[in-house]
């Protein structure tokens, strides 16, 4: 008997997700340490190939592998840095632990590209809310009835912390989701409140997390994602009326927000909670910078493999004189300049830049507010990159939803040729609602 493709993708799905936010849970259990793979880091690489290989026979099956290898053709920097990082192994102060790292990217990479490519626009924020849905029921329960897993309280006076190792993970990632599940409420209101009411439910305990976690983070981002979801809203209602003036006083209007938030940094931050040491992430900054980056300024450290060293995470939680263990640097395009040192971050950026001129292409060319997705996504996720490591440390599961969104058909053709008819119909590979 023959597996439909439908509950192969949902494994697939299952499966890489929680591959991707394994790591997340507990970054010490898949730490490669005296370069020997321990039983979790060497299964989950088998499980990661065993993954693809079944992902190239569903779009071999499905007709559409030719289309799919077609679609990365409008992607060849993002293969490019994928390459780059896989050649970061032969320099690596540990090589073992960036193969490990380039897996889980390169699965994160290549499930989120299948499924914006099979699942198009509605399927994929379909799965991309229900995974944020699940992540947050997960976490509300560990932190209500294990508190002391799922809460921190050495140094955190019992902040939430969910399924994660930290509580800057869940407030970051619930606020990045909550701007999915946003959106997934927009397009279900006009079912009715049967439809409506589990997404409303789902997107306030979503916001509720971001505010248990007391993460200046995840708080910014929850501002910054709703800022941008509001504006996408307005804009798609009343575009046909703006003429270029209009943009370029809102340009200019945006330009003097900024420059008044960088003048009064300090008071914004006392509001928060925080310093203008950022919680001493700008010392941790100086000083990777100065001793390590200027060590390995061109081809770094290998992809993963500063942070997985134990000397490294010790070296420098001394140097700054922090009580707690350094796990990232807080700061995703440093950890990449780490990693993968000037050329990879070079490269990276141009992903970035091609994903936003991809994103921008799309809202202009969409038909509805939900087009604006990819764009408020990416922005929201840039901006959390900047005070968490997103992407290529403890974190791919933002990854793998950046990456769905980028592989997104243009809205003309959201109809895959080779796909089932039943794909057709629904125009989103699975029901997930």
């Amino acid at each position: 008997m023959t597996v439909p493709e439908t509950s192969l993708q949902r494994f697939i799905l299952v499966l890489t997700l929680i591959l991707v936010n394994w790591r997340a849970v507990a970054p010490a259990i898949v730490r490669v340490a005296d370069e020997r793979w321990g039983g979790v880091a060497g299964t989950e690489l088998l499980v990661i190939l065993c993954l693809a290989v079944l992902i190239v026979l569903l779009l071999y099956r499905a007709g559409a592998l030719g289309g799919f290898l077609r679609s990365w053709r409008n992607n060849l920097v993002l293969a490019v840095f994928g390459v780059f990082a896989l050649l970061s192994v032969l320099w690596s102060v540990s090589p073992l632990a960036s193969l490990y790292k380039w897996g889980v990217f390169a699965l994160a990479t290549l499930v989120g590209s299948y499924l914006g490519f099979r699942l198009r626009a509605r399927g994929v924020l379909h799965a991309l809310f229900w995974y944020g849905a699940f992540l947050a029921v997960a976490s509300l329960l560990l932190a209500v009835v294990v508190p002391s897993i799922g809460r921190m309280y050495f140094g955190y006076d019992g902040a939430w912390r969910g399924i994660f190792w930290h509580r800057n993970h869940l407030g970051t990632l619930m606020a990045l989701c909550s701007l999915v599940s946003g959106y997934h409420l927009d397009g279900t209101r006009r079912l009715g409140p049967r439809k409506a009411l589990p997404v409303l439910m789902i997107l306030l305990l979503q916001v509720y997390l971001v505010q248990m976690t007391r993460s200046a983070t995840g708080l910014l981002v929850l501002l910054a994602g709703g800022g941008l979801f509001a504006l996408a809203f307005l804009w798609h209602r009343t575009r046909h009326k703006l003429r270029r003036p209009y943009y370029l006083v809102a340009l200019g209007t945006a330009g003097t927000a900024l420059a008044i938030l960088g003048l009064r940094i300090r008071e914004v931050l006392a509001l928060l909670g925080r310093n203008a040491a950022l919680s001493g992430r700008i010392p941790l900054w100086q000083h990777v910078l100065a001793e390590y980056v200027s060590e390995r300024p061109i081809l770094g450290y290998g992809l993963g493999a500063f942070w997985d060293s134990l000397t490294h995470r010790v070296a420098t939680a001394q140097a700054i004189g922090s009580r707690l263990r350094i796990e990232i640097g807080d700061n995703g395009w440093l950890d990449v300049l780490l990693g993968v040192g000037g050329v990879g971050l070079a490269l990276f950026l141009l992903v970035q830049v091609v994903m936003l001129q991809r994103s921008i292409q799309r809202i202009i060319r969409g038909r509805s507010s939900a087009d604006s997705l990819p764009l408020t996504f990416l922005l929201a996720a840039l901006f959390a990159n900047l005070a968490f490591s997103l992407f290529l440390e403890t974190e791919s599961g933002v990854w793998l939803m950046l990456v769905a969104l980028h592989f997104l058909p243009a809205p003309s053709d959201e109809i895959p040729h080779g796909s089932s008819q039943a794909t057709q119909d629904t125009g989103q590979g699975f029901a997930l609602s």
